[in-house]
């Protein structure tokens, strides 16, 4: 049975906000990177550049 327009975004909504979560809990930069490279328009972008800015230092 095919996923309605609604589920998949719903889906995808989960995994943005648990990649995001892991980037944000996390003290390896590369978490942080991942959530860029696979949400370059996310909603937690700018949040995301910052800690990477802060794990870089």
């Amino acid at each position: 049975m095919p996923q309605s327009i609604e589920a998949k975004n719903y889906l995808a909504n989960i995994d943005e906000e648990e990649l995001w979560q892991k980037a944000f809990n996390s003290e390896e930069i590369s978490n942080t990177e991942d959530y860029i490279e696979k949400y370059p328009k996310g909603k937690y972008i700018k949040n995301a550049v910052s800690r990477k800015s802060e794990l870089k230092n």
